[in-house]
């Protein structure tokens, strides 16, 4: 299970990763309108569903005009958020 570093999961038996999707989206990049973006990368680089680089080409085939580069940079976080969870 992926989770926001804010939900409880400690009744759970299952594999949970809390990261802290939120806070990254509203602190680190500034704008909450991103943390669905972050969180994907999350999931992607969890998951390992789909490429990185396939995942990409898709968010910056789908974001408004002008949120090209924050988009990426939230994808690019979450991604890394992910990785590092694996570890």
């Amino acid at each position: 299970m992926i989770v926001d570093e804010s939900i409880n999961t400690n009744n759970t038996n299952i594999k949970v990763y809390s990261l802290p999707i939120i806070h990254t989206a509203h602190n680190v990049l500034g704008k909450p309108m991103v943390t669905n973006i972050v969180a994907l990368g999350v999931v992607a680089a969890i998951s390992k569903v789909v490429s990185k680089e396939i995942l990409e080409e898709a968010v910056l085939n789908r974001v408004p005009k002008g949120t090209e580069e924050l988009n990426k940079k939230a994808l690019e976080i979450g991604y890394s958020l992910g990785e590092n969870a694996l570890k």
